[in-house]
């Protein structure tokens, strides 16, 4: 996955803004993951990425957020199992 594979947003509209607003962890002391999750979440609503785009690499992620691969791949998972972004196996 982290070599072959491309993170990809998958749509974002009124349904997902409406689940509990956005989906961004706001309770309690958020760990890294969480903190990387939200901003991720951020960019997407933000329209820094849109739909369609491809998400920077793993490794930018991790360069960008200052953070260790684990954390960036649990913030990414977390996306992926709510449908917002996918994975595609690169080429």
């Amino acid at each position: 996955m982290y070599y072959n594979s491309r993170w990809i947003l998958r749509t974002w509209g009124a349904a997902m803004e409406q689940r509990d607003m956005a989906g961004i962890l706001m309770q309690g002391r958020l760990t890294i993951s969480d903190e990387i999750y939200n901003r991720i979440l951020m960019k997407i609503i933000e329209g820094q990425w849109q739909v369609g785009d491809k998400l920077p690499s793993e490794k930018q992620l991790c360069e960008l957020f200052g953070a260790s691969r684990v954390s960036v791949r649990t913030a990414l998972s977390r996306l992926a199992a709510r449908g917002i972004i996918f994975t595609r196996q690169g080429k």
